[in-house]
């Protein structure tokens, strides 16, 4: 083998070395750490924040739930928290936050 194609193969492999350790470094938006609620009335995890919104499964009082997106939604009075839920099309339910409790978080 020439120098310039030993060196190539070098390359490249080192290139596909580090993009593997990359992925397999990736964490999951969960390894941030996650709030933790207990459900204290009977709730709907919903699609979207929205009563109008498609029911993707009930969970009953005394139930954990994890929020490992931060995200909340809706105005005063109407707010929703965003809970992992595979249920959902992308892994993100929605239930009315006056149905939640906050115990923990979870780092």
């Amino acid at each position: 083998m020439t120098k310039s194609v030993s060196r190539l193969i070098s390359a490249l492999a080192t290139v596909s070395i580090s993009l593997g350790a990359i992925v397999v470094g990736a964490a999951p938006a969960s390894a941030a750490g996650c709030d933790v609620y207990r459900v204290i009335e009977n709730a709907y995890v919903r699609e979207n924040p929205d009563n109008d919104s498609v029911v993707r499964k009930t969970k009953y009082a005394g139930e954990e739930v994890r929020n490992c997106f931060g995200t909340h939604a809706g105005e005063p009075g109407s707010e929703w928290t965003a809970v992992n839920c595979t249920c959902a099309t992308d892994g993100q339910g929605w239930i009315i936050s006056r149905k939640l409790q906050w115990l923990r978080y979870e780092g």
